[in-house]
């Protein structure tokens, strides 16, 4: 078994919580190592494989995320300094979902975005 299978193998033990998040930490970086970038998206994100999945999950804790948040979170170091993550937000709002997104004040060159709450009426 590959190194990456074992991790997902424990990441699926960490979703069903058969271990905690410190276990699983230790288990996937044993004696302090940092935990590479294709593991914390794995922790993350679990299967989601699409920038709009990773992004969706994300955005699922309907808080409000910035777009350097997004780049680290669902790019990684892989972005090369660009990411469509506006393309990306339009094809999840094509998709039904109610996102919002503003510029941030004090910083132009950011944007927020957050996912709205849905309000369920009987």
């Amino acid at each position: 078994m590959d190194k990456l299978q074992e991790i997902k193998n424990y990441f699926a033990m960490f979703q069903e919580g058969l271990i905690g998040r410190d276990e699983y930490s230790k288990l996937v970086a044993p004696e302090g190592v940092v935990v590479k970038e294709e593991v914390q998206t794995i922790l993350n994100f679990g299967d989601a494989k699409s920038q709009k999945d990773k992004i969706l999950r994300l955005l699922s804790d309907e808080n409000p995320h910035c777009t350097n948040e997004i780049l680290k979170s669902v790019y990684g170091s892989e972005h090369n300094g660009i990411a469509r993550i506006g393309a990306r937000i339009f094809d999840l709002k094509k998709d039904g979902h109610d996102i919002s997104g503003w510029e941030d004040k004090n910083n132009r060159s950011l944007y927020w975005y957050q996912l709205k709450k849905k309000w369920f009426t009987q």
